[in-house]
């Protein structure tokens, strides 16, 4: 069995278990909207090409919480359009546009210690998957690429902000990404090659305020960084009609977000 499936059960196990005698419960929904930054690097530190633009998004949130651990479930979706600066084949500057699909699924335990009630360890899992679609211009044909990683998180929530209808928190989080692949469509089929892994870090600032016992409005500010290394190297065919070897860069994503949404406290 591979080591992330080894390690997604252990987690799953390790998390959900304790969680049966949840005492309360919220549900969320936000509105994001993203700020979309992606380059690429060739091994003498040159950017090839970069992808900007702000992707609007929606994100789903399920948190569960006892008296001492809080569960938190979050799926992301976000899609829309940036712009493509980059050069072709060639070596020719090319422009154009770049549709991009982002969606994960993550699960996050934190941890609460009984002598800080405002400080909690956190460890989690996220899917990531991504289909990046470069147009077509001026006669220059496109590419369509799929990505999909795993990452590991750890870091630590503190609360800086607690009041009796206002709340704050802020997160830090250390990236640890797993098994990362790229995807390119050939003319006929798929070509994959496995992107090396690198550390990243999100940040994320959380503001919460009531509007009864039970509704709440919240507002969220996160910047991550994500570092994918070169890949490995395959011999393709069907590369606009050609035979290639094909490799991936050194690729850098910064993403810096804000949502607002709901929040809805219940009880099972």
């Amino acid at each position: 069995m591979p080591l992330f499936k080894r390690l997604l059960i252990f987690i799953c196990l390790s998390i959900y278990l304790p969680q049966l005698q949840a005492i309360q419960n919220q549900l969320s929904i936000d509105t994001v909207l993203m700020d979309f930054d992606y380059a690429e690097y060739s091994d003498a530190n040159i950017l090839l090409d970069e992808e900007n633009g702000a992707l609007p998004g929606i994100s789903l949130q399920l948190s569960l919480h006892n008296t001492t651990r809080r569960l938190l479930s979050r799926f992301q979706y976000f899609n829309g359009q940036v712009n493509y600066d980059g050069q072709t084949q060639g070596g020719i500057d090319f422009g154009t546009n770049s549709n991009e699909i982002l969606y994960s699924f993550s699960i996050k335990q934190f941890f609460k210690h009984d002598n800080e009630a405002r400080l909690e360890w956190l460890l989690g899992i996220e899917l990531w998957f991504w289909d990046r679609d470069i147009l077509s211009r001026n006669n220059v044909q496109g590419l369509f690429e799929k990505y999909q990683w795993q990452e590991l998180s750890a870091g630590l929530s503190m609360q800086i902000l607690q009041q009796q209808k206002q709340q704050a928190w802020l997160e830090a989080q250390l990236i640890q990404t797993l098994s990362p692949r790229m995807s390119i469509q050939l003319d006929q089929d798929f070509g994959t090659v496995t992107l090396g892994t690198n550390l990243g870090y999100r940040l994320r600032f959380i503001y919460q305020q009531a509007l009864s016992p039970q509704w709440h409005w919240q507002l969220q500010a996160f910047v991550q960084y994500l570092e994918f290394g070169k890949s490995n190297r395959i011999a393709v065919d069907g590369f606009f009609g050609q035979s290639v070897v094909l490799v991936e860069p050194r690729s850098i994503s910064r993403h810096r977000g804000l949502s607002i949404g709901l929040r809805y406290d219940f009880a099972l």
